[in-house]
């Protein structure tokens, strides 16, 4: 990443006329727009990759039976099951609403139900044991995991990897 000052006194150029300064600065907007984008799709797929490695690893433990695991390394990955609510297509706001009110939930409803507040409300309707309406909605459990001891654990191979 440049410097700032860089970046100031590249673009500060006395007695320069405008259409080359223009010119400059475009060249370079052009440029980290291009670079940005490519950092952001190398992002995304760095992520979506992490995201199915935590899907492995919590399905490895699952079907062994386990919850968590301590390695040697000092890590302990836990799994855990994420749960997600989606409307059924089809469903309109309104009939959303509606149902939320008739289940004493209407208390989230504002002009729009914003997803991590509906994502909240419904964990707590199911974990008083009412059941979702299948008509309304979607779930989608996904398998992840929670990584205890990352700290200790990065401190100790950065060690390492100094040493070496």
């Amino acid at each position: 990443m440049e410097d700032t000052n860089t970046i100031n006194s590249m673009f500060n150029i006395a007695n320069e006329p405008i259409e080359k300064q223009a010119a400059q600065l475009a060249d370079f907007i052009v440029k980290e727009e291009s670079q940005i984008e490519t950092i952001d799709s190398a992002l995304k797929q760095r992520k979506e990759n992490l995201d199915e490695c935590k899907t492995q690893l919590a399905k490895l433990l699952i079907q062994a039976g386990l919850e968590s695991i301590k390695l040697e390394g000092g890590l302990t990955p836990k799994a855990k099951i994420v749960r997600k609510y989606f409307k059924q297509a089809g469903v309109t706001d309104e009939m959303l609403f509606e149902w939320l009110s008739k289940n004493d939930l209407g208390g989230i409803i504002r002009p729009t139900v914003y997803f991590n507040t509906l994502q909240s409300a419904l964990k707590d309707f199911e974990l008083q044991g009412n059941v979702l309406p299948s008509e309304l909605f979607n779930t989608l459990d996904t398998p992840t995991i929670t990584m205890f001891g990352k700290s200790k654990y990065l401190q100790k191979t950065n060690a390492e990897t100094s040493a070496a």
